[in-house]
């Protein structure tokens, strides 16, 4: 895989998010006889996964509970590997991977199978070991991902999540057909507006030449993009080796809040939606004691601006759909954070892109 004009194969593959996207988009939203029946039968869903695929696992929950109405579970691998789960009648694991390599995710099968609960796999290689041993799998078909960080194999994990909570709600009646076709329209727009952020990654680049002395992160969010912060808070980490912290915003003020200073950098997701004017009340507490904010908001909100110290405009989504377009922000503050330090992108200190040992 060459990396044409990039300098690097983690920016070349954040570029490509919108290509995934269409691609995903000119799929239909049903899928293969056996995934049906196996998602049909399910009256509670398990998520397993690790690192970025274990935030892909806490969306999933928020998704399948709101679109398919549907308990749902999500696990750590080696966390649901260390304890005593207690599963029932109906129980479906989804593991999901972006290698289909992962040590404690293989093992989580084998739990699984040895309490003979039924296993479905979101992969982004066909061929996997956990492609072979599940019971079904879906192929996110993201393409070849070189960089440890991962990034469009996310976005293509939400995607192949997303489609299976809206399958699951037009079964059980949650979602009505004309929903189904108002989600999938919006759907269809997410590549245009992926393009039209990473056209601000001059914006996002000069803001972090801005703060680069800055070495502690607050990444915060509530409801859907409670998941993107954590996300966003382990690419800066695993990228440029800076301290990042996810936090809900509500428990911001159940501790986090003392931290905040001048010294401190908080990336607030404040897009406008259902919570937004509970998050903006945070927000503003934050300001008033000292903080530095980063509002990752939508177009046209004035009001953010009062009070955020720099502002990254994402475009107008649905509601359910924000965290699709939240998060690429993210992955360039995080690839522009290593970039001006000069570090190797694409092959972090110390890490892999996938763990083979449990």
């Amino acid at each position: 895989m060459s990396r044409r004009t990039y300098p690097n194969f983690i920016l070349k593959e954040i570029f490509e998010i919108p290509e995934v996207l269409e691609k995903i988009c000119r799929e239909t939203f049903e899928f293969s006889g056996k995934v049906r029946s196996l998602l049909r039968g399910a009256r509670r869903v398990i998520f397993v996964g690790c690192g970025t695929s274990y935030h892909a696992g806490m969306l999933g929950q928020i998704f399948f509970e709101e679109l398919a109405g549907i308990p749902t579970l999500n696990f750590i691998a080696s966390e649901f590997n260390s304890r005593e789960p207690i599963f029932q009648k109906g129980d479906l694991v989804v593991v999901i991977s972006q290698s289909g390599e992962t040590a404690e995710t293989l093992v989580s099968m084998k739990l699984a199978r040895e309490n003979k609960l039924p296993i479905l796999a979101v992969v982004n290689n066909s061929k996997s070991s956990m492609a072979k041993r599940a019971d079904v799998f879906i192929d996110t078909a993201a393409g070849k991902e070189t960089a440890v960080a991962a990034t469009k194999s996310f976005m293509a994990q939400m995607a192949a999540i997303f489609r299976m909570a809206i399958f699951l709600g037009e079964q059980r009646r949650k979602i009505t057909f004309q929903t189904k076709a108002r989600l999938e329209q919006a759907f269809s727009k997410l590549p245009d507006g992926a393009r039209e952020i990473l056209s601000q990654s001059g914006v996002v680049k000069r803001m972090v030449l801005k703060y680069q002395k800055r070495r502690q992160f607050f990444f915060v969010g509530r409801k859907l993009n409670y998941p993107i912060a954590f996300e966003g808070a382990m690419k800066l980490k695993e990228t440029s080796y800076l301290h990042g912290e996810g936090v809900a915003t509500g428990e911001l003020r159940h501790g986090p809040m003392a931290m905040v200073d001048r010294n401190l950098l908080l990336i607030f997701l404040i897009p406008k939606d259902s919570v937004y004017e509970k998050n903006l009340s945070v927000l503003r507490e934050a300001r008033k004691n000292g903080g530095q904010v980063v509002a990752i908001a939508t177009e046209g909100d004035r009001v953010v601006k009062r009070y955020a110290s720099e502002v990254i405009y994402i475009p107008k989504t649905l509601e359910v759909l924000s965290p699709f377009l939240t998060v690429i922000p993210l992955q360039l503050l995080a690839y522009f954070s290593a970039e001006v330090r000069g570090y190797n992108v694409d092959k972090p200190r110390n890490l892999a892109k996938w763990v083979t040992t449990e």
